[in-house]
């Protein structure tokens, strides 16, 4: 932000030499010369007189001696400030949370385990589950990751997504349900229940899920939700006393929802969902994401 012919100045200043300044800056005289006489027709100013006892200072000389320097310090502090700010602007990533997505168990993965968390500063950013395909759609504008569940192994045309473990499924059971009182599920447990899921069409791997369970446990009653949970779905099987196909993060969405593990095979992804055009610091936050070592669901 400054001359750097200052820098000369002051070398020259200080030796009272051109030729100690030179040999301090590892420069010839000649170029030394060159520097003061364009500091001076720059300047419009006398700043150097040449005696037989080496170089001496002008009066303007002494005075822009003395401000050179604080010139000189307060033009590095300001760069150094300016490229924190830029660092800590670039830095920013965000993060949705929802009730269904929360971003939290992620966020504890991050803290506890990634060799710098500080690295990075996480604005969590809310949105609803009802504008959940909405949401996805801004990935790269108004968010950088979404957390949570997500059937999109394979990816979609405009998002990418980076599994970092398996979420068990499990039953929300009401408290009216007899079997409420237990704390793990049989599959002949469910013979007779009505279990609501997400619509078919809506999740390739719950589809799947269901097709199975038809074919080996045709006793089960699965009925179609909506293609998407919301609060209104956890309502609906608490006000009927039917049961949720669910799994184990959601285990406090309701207080009248029971959460019981089922003793099956069956899972959903657990990670994060990006856009295709991923932001430099995106990336780079991805990559230290995927650094993580022992990557298992944080208690």
């Amino acid at each position: 932000m400054y001359n750097q012919i200052l820098d000369t100045f002051l070398a020259v200043a200080d030796c009272k030499s051109f030729n100690k300044a030179a040999e301090k800056l590892y420069i010839t005289p000649a170029a030394i010369m060159k520097q003061m006489n364009a500091l001076e027709a720059h300047l419009g100013l006398k700043l150097i007189k040449r005696t037989k006892k080496g170089i001496i200072l002008t009066a303007a000389g002494e005075s822009v001696q003395k401000d050179a320097k604080k010139i000189i310090r307060e033009s590095r502090r300001a760069v150094e400030r300016a490229r924190a700010a830029q660092e800590n602007a670039a830095k920013i990533i965000r993060i949705g949370s929802s009730l269904l997505h929360p971003c939290h168990p992620f966020l504890s993965l991050w803290n506890e385990r990634a060799s710098n968390p500080e690295e990075f500063k996480i604005k969590i950013v809310p949105f609803s589950d009802d504008q959940l395909y909405t949401t996805a759609s801004l990935l790269g504008k108004d968010f950088d990751f979404l957390t949570g569940t997500f059937d999109f192994a394979q990816g979609t045309e405009t998002t990418c997504f980076y599994k970092l473990w398996e979420s068990r499924l499990c039953i929300a059971v009401p408290k009216t349900n007899s079997l409420v009182s237990k704390q793990s599920l049989e599959i002949r447990d469910l013979y007779g229940q009505h279990i609501i899921t997400v619509k078919t069409g809506s999740s390739p791997l719950l589809d799947d899920m269901r097709n199975i369970l038809k074919m080996t446990h045709p006793q089960i009653i699965m009925e179609d939700g909506d293609y998407l949970y919301s609060m209104d779905t956890f309502n609906y099987c608490e006000e009927r006393g039917i049961l949720l196909l669910t799994q184990e993060r959601w285990h406090n969405i309701h207080p009248s929802l029971k959460t019981v593990p089922v003793q099956w095979d069956f899972t959903i992804p657990y990670g994060l969902l990006y856009s295709k055009e991923i932001e430099a610091e995106a990336l780079r936050f991805l990559e230290r994401v995927q650094e993580l070592e022992n990557v298992c669901p944080p208690t």
